[in-house]
């Protein structure tokens, strides 16, 4: 479906990858085989790290959800506050 970015990842063969919202957690998470939540409880993947094959997997939520929930920008934009502190490991 998304063979283009297959080719990206392959090519690119970033240590690091970022996947943001559902979709593309989704995606990546089928790609590397990682488990996958129901989508009702697919937001508690969001703000972890996921170690799988030389590859660090670190999903958020899409910043377009505080448009559609304003309730969710603090919780938001702690975990990419996160991101800030796992970078430096990188």
């Amino acid at each position: 479906m998304l063979e283009y970015l297959d080719i990206e990842i392959e090519l690119i063969n970033p240590t690091v990858l970022i996947p943001l919202g559902y979709y593309s957690t989704k995606y990546i998470f089928e790609k590397y085989k990682i488990s996958l939540h129901s989508k009702s409880e697919f937001s508690t993947v969001y703000g972890k790290l996921f170690l799988v094959k030389n590859k660090k997997i670190f999903p958020l939520p899409h910043p377009a959800a505080i448009l559609h929930n304003p309730n969710l920008k603090e919780e938001i934009i702690k975990k990419y506050k996160k991101l800030a502190i796992l970078s430096r490991e990188f």
